[in-house]
């Protein structure tokens, strides 16, 4: 299987590639003519179409049918009060109260015996842990959630259908214990995310024809979403809807299977239903749906590149390259885009690292974005390797990592500050002292070209 690498030195939407570096067993340089970027004309029909399709989102998805069926990845949290007395409520108080809590589930089989789902709830439980535990290993980002309440409604297009989509979702962690069986930890934490379900916004407004607002930050300036906020931001939400909805948080949680008794008699008004599901919230499309929105609206222009000066740049790195790759190096003041493609183990991370080692060098700013968190990974371990770590920082989760990132960037910037003060590391000093070694070697040079002149000889 082949690997590919783009480097981008703008920021900007890219329309033409302008140079193409192949790997095989070395690094290939295929120089294009620099051709400059032009607005893309977008077809308004494709558009329209594309829009559409990935608005509807799945309606299998837990994002619009959170129903858990016979998913092995989504739990109705009715179903532990069977086996943990009181779970739901002494859940949902911590879930509206604590903005940092870990909670346990266990589940004692002697105590139960063969109690009527007592095995499925353990399976669900543990395929919930470890697929979220592989999900985030592969692609950098947890996915586990708790969804509540749940919104109802007949399908407008689709009358045998109905959606029954959480309203709000709570980012959290799940962690099987290693010391006791049948344990699962829940925590949260502050910078957990809290979202409205966007994915059921699009729903609303592309089926319904429903604007509905996302979450105010104001009601997350505590990272809570408390019993009365929800019933606020529902009342703000049944305005949208043009109906009442009636939630009642003192209620007793409804399973979904008692919702089943009555499904048939649901007709076209909307309804709250007080549950709640444990699952994987896996990452929909919305960045790219907003985006197709502004191209439809005639909103989307593209900028022209802000490409760094690279007339006073070196060409230096501090990764160790081969003739091919630092021809690549030194291309990069003439060209804007570069690929790097080619097998595994065709030195494609060292290359980069490099690059990005380049940039630095040149006091570029740098961003590196992969779908697959092993590949960051290498190439930040390289970075690491080569003493970048303090200007290098990896992002996982863009919510959970901000407070990381920025007392990283603080101590980095303290440190700097720190070393001017101190005269240490002066790019001045190296200047000056990098002339007097420059300066002292031509005039060596000179003399020994003097003195072997009358020798007769020639130094090469």
């Amino acid at each position: 299987m082949k690997g590919r690498v783009k480097i981008n030195l703008h920021g900007t939407f890219e329309a033409n590639l302008n140079v193409i570096v192949v790997i095989k067993s070395k690094v290939l340089l295929k120089k294009n003519k620099t051709t400059k970027l032009k607005m893309l004309e977008f077809n308004s029909n494709f558009i329209k179409t594309l829009l559409d399709k990935l608005s509807r989102g799945n309606k299998k998805s837990i994002q619009l049918n959170a129903q858990p069926g016979k998913s092995i990845t989504r739990l109705d949290i009715s179903d532990l009060d069977n086996f943990v007395p009181n779970f739901s409520s002494s859940f949902l108080e911590k879930l509206t109260q604590d903005p940092n809590f870990i909670l346990d589930i266990t589940i004692d089989e002697k105590l139960h015996g063969q109690k009527n789902d007592l095995s499925k709830t353990i399976k669900r439980l543990t395929s919930i842990s470890r697929q979220n535990t592989d999900y985030f290993l592969e692609n950098g980002v947890e996915t586990f959630g708790f969804g509540y309440p749940i919104l109802i409604k007949r399908d407008k297009k689709d009358p045998k259908s109905i959606i029954k989509a959480p309203i709000f979702i709570w980012s959290l962690k799940i962690e099987e214990s290693r010391s006791k069986a049948n344990t699962w930890h829940i925590k949260r934490q502050e910078d957990f995310q809290i979202r409205i379900n966007e994915v059921l916004l699009s729903y609303l407004e592309n089926t319904e024809n429903i604007k509905v607002e996302k979450l105010h930050e104001d009601y997350l300036d505590d990272s809570i979403l408390d019993y009365n906020e929800i019933g606020i931001l529902l009342d703000d939400i049944s305005n949208s809807l043009n109906t009442k909805l009636d939630f009642q948080s003192n209620q007793k949680i409804t399973s979904f299977s008692e919702f089943e008794k009555f499904s048939e008699n649901i007709g076209d008004e909307f309804l709250v239903l007080n549950s709640g599901i444990f699952g994987l919230f896996l990452m929909q499309k919305e960045s790219i749906i907003n985006d197709l929105k502004r191209i439809s609206n005639g909103d989307f222009r593209l900028k022209e590149p802000e490409l760094f000066n690279f007339s006073k740049s070196n060409s230096f790195s501090v990764v160790e390259t081969d003739p091919s790759q630092q021809e690549l190096i030194n291309e990069l003041p003439f060209n804007q885009s570069f690929i790097i493609h080619g097998p595994p183990g065709t030195v494609k991370s060292q290359t980069l690292t490099a690059v990005i080692s380049n940039f630095l060098s040149n006091g570029i700013k740098c961003v590196v974005v992969c779908e697959k968190r092993t590949a960051l990974e290498v190439i930040y371990e390289n970075l690491k390797r080569e003493g970048l770590e303090e200007l290098a920082a990896l992002i996982e989760d863009p919510s959970k990592d901000r407070r990381k990132i920025i007392d990283k960037a603080r101590n980095t910037i303290d440190t700097v500050f720190s070393r001017e003060e101190n005269n240490i590391y002066q790019h001045e000093y190296h200047e000056f002292e990098h002339e007097l070694l420059v300066n002292g070697i031509i005039k060596s040079s000179e003399l020994y070209d003097e003195i072997f002149s009358k020798l007769n000889l020639q130094i090469l």
